[in-house]
């Protein structure tokens, strides 16, 4: 039998090589699962992104889709998901300008339209909606044109363009132009619930209660959650003594995240029915949310409040339950809120008298009375105002009397109705200076607007007198 011998020399070589392979395996085997790992890495990161701008954009298209039935606080709620998702996407940008356009925050619109054109969105989108805006702040008139080319043209939501012009018409009090725009709306779009909202308003502001209690309930059978609807048929059956009906209508804006404006309504609602208690124990919970969140709920419904209506309304109950110190508690702040609010002023009067400061009590009822008076002046000015006529001194004189001697809202009203047919009116300018600046006392975001008046009017008497503005 032979016996193969191996040199030491042979084995160590063999020994070497062996143990070689067995090294350069491993380091083999690392840098493929480097290489997958990496891949795994990219791979990730893609699907991250794919994953946020997906969402990002399925964001927006909800908060299009709320903004289309005036789902104001669904829709900023979606835009905040959006921008959690991709913080640099233009078009939430844009949807969020569209959205402080309707809440009449013309500040933040401007704010989030340059957002959108420094993060490359489209210049014919942005001017698109700058249009949009000028047409539902009162210049819908002078951009007729601008509305034929894009109805026509089809640039942009045709449903966006017609409620915008719409409600501008409604501003210049056009109402001739509104109502064609509106009947457009109503047949290009027949499930959109809005252009029955938008002439409920009109038929509500006109005085025709049954047409416009017919088109809020028209605008809610398309879509029963049509928040403005529902609180302006609340109001309307409230005013005409259905108090029983108009909380069922009020409770539907009890959805809503911000519902401080329905409480306050149901609150009323129970106080006309008698149901002290309950009218207490629901007006207590508007009282107690923030200020900001009490007056955005009206906001988010299309209202515009005055004042505290919390605190008037509470302060009006206890003062009709006979509990004078309490209701001149809340009264106080009712008027601290708006000093111009003559119902403010009354019911804070007879608290005065009935708490015992009879001499001050008496004294603010006179001047009550004394701006009432005025006031009916101007309602005989208003019932001689044909609505499709300039009518400037008429609406001159109307928005300087509440100015001086009723609602700011109601003078900046009138006001700037006189600059919807005469925009170089300096007295108008004048006045509306004024008006901004009272509000200023308040809030400051005001100052811009009165600066802006003040300047216009200081322009334009220059340009009369041919001298240099002053600044």
């Amino acid at each position: 039998m032979m016996i193969e011998m191996t040199s030491p020399s042979a084995k160590t070589t063999t020994a070497t090589a062996s143990s070689r392979q067995r090294t350069q395996r491993p380091l083999s085997l690392s840098l493929s699962r480097q290489r997958i790992q990496r891949f795994i890495a990219m791979l990730l990161i893609l699907v991250g992104l794919w994953y946020f701008q997906t969402f990002s954009y399925l964001s927006n298209w909800r908060a299009e889709q709320h903004l289309k039935v005036d789902h104001f606080d669904r829709a900023e709620n979606a835009l905040d998901w959006s921008l959690f998702f991709r913080d640099r996407n233009p078009e939430t940008y844009r949807l969020r300008a569209r959205l402080n356009r309707k809440l009449g925050q013309y500040d933040l619109f401007s704010e989030n339209l340059e957002q959108f054109a420094q993060l490359g969105g489209d210049p014919l989108q942005a001017r698109r909606e700058e249009i949009l805006a000028r047409a539902s702040g009162g210049e819908a008139p002078a951009l007729m044109e601008e509305l034929v080319k894009m109805l026509k043209n089809q640039e942009g939501d045709a449903d966006e363009v017609c409620s915008a012009f719409a409600n501008g018409f409604l501003v210049g009090q056009e109402y001739n132009q509104a109502f064609v725009v509106i009947e457009n709306w109503k047949q290009s779009y027949p499930e959109d619930p809005r252009p029955h909202y938008t002439n409920g308003r009109v038929q509500d502001y006109l005085q025709n209660d049954y047409v416009a209690e017919q088109e809020y309930r028209d605008a809610l059978a398309k879509c029963e959650s049509h928040y403005p609807s529902a609180f302006a048929l609340g109001r309307l059956l409230l005013e005409t003594q259905h108090p029983q009906e108009a909380i069922k209508f009020f409770s539907r804006c009890l959805a809503m995240k911000k519902n401080g404006a329905a409480k306050v309504e149901i609150g009323k609602c129970y106080r006309q029915l008698g149901e002290t208690e309950k009218a207490r124990e629901v007006l207590e919970e508007a009282m107690n949310l923030p200020i900001d969140e009490l007056m955005a709920s009206y906001l988010l419904i299309q209202e515009i409040p005055a004042g505290n209506p919390a605190a008037f309304e509470l302060g009006s109950l206890e003062l009709g339950a006979g509990n004078n110190e309490a209701a001149l508690k809340f009264l106080n702040i009712a008027y601290e809120a708006d000093p111009s609010n003559l119902d403010v002023r009354y019911a804070r009067a007879i608290a005065l008298r009935q708490s015992g400061a009879t001499e001050a009590g008496s004294a603010e009822l006179q001047a009550v009375n004394n701006a009432r008076t005025a006031l009916q002046k101007a309602d005989k000015i208003i019932d001689g105002i044909n609505p499709v006529h300039p009518y400037v001194e008429e609406r001159l004189q109307v928005g300087e009397l509440y100015l001086n001697n009723g609602s700011l809202k109601t003078a900046e009203f009138w006001l700037k109705s006189v600059l919807a047919y005469e925009p170089t009116s300096i007295r108008a300018h004048e006045l509306l200076s004024e008006l901004y600046t009272r509000k200023a006392k308040r809030d400051s975001l005001f100052l811009k607007e009165a600066e802006y008046h003040s300047k216009t009017a200081n322009r334009l008497s220059a340009i009369q007198q041919n001298t240099t503005p002053t600044e």
